[in-house]
């Protein structure tokens, strides 16, 4: 009879501890996974294209809150005149040639400027030189 107790006891215990590891474990994955979840990272894609629509840089940039101006600053090579890019990565606009550089926001021109705009998470900015002529 005591034995039978003891193996009672025993059997009770693990299977209580066993039940208590499964428990903890779920929770891990459970943290894990919301782990996971935050480090997806709010990111937009900026697009440089020359006046040939030829793409001459791509960059996914991780969003802090920052305006465009200040993103394409930290992201790209850029030159700036009155607040307006003048050059990014090496490709100047040309006034004699009425060369400049706009941008559009998922396919929309911009209705405002870099420093104005806050790009959100999936937005596609693309920089293009467009002939004004």
């Amino acid at each position: 009879m005591k034995k039978m107790k003891k193996v009672v006891s025993l059997l009770a215990f693990f299977v209580l501890a066993i039940g208590l590891l499964a428990g903890c474990g779920n929770g891990q994955q459970a943290a894990e996974k919301d782990k996971k979840a935050g480090m997806e990272k709010e990111q937009a894609t900026i697009v440089v294209k020359d006046a040939e629509g030829k793409k001459t840089a791509e960059e996914k940039v991780d969003l802090k809150g920052q305006n465009l101006q200040d993103l394409m600053k930290e992201h790209f090579k850029v030159k700036e005149n009155k607040g307006f890019f003048v050059e990014i990565e090496g490709i100047s606009q040309d006034e004699a040639k009425n060369l400049y550089w706009v941008f559009e926001i998922n396919g929309e021109q911009a209705t405002k400027g870099a420093k104005d705009i806050t790009p959100e998470k999936g937005d596609k900015i693309v920089w293009e030189l467009i002939d004004f002529s």
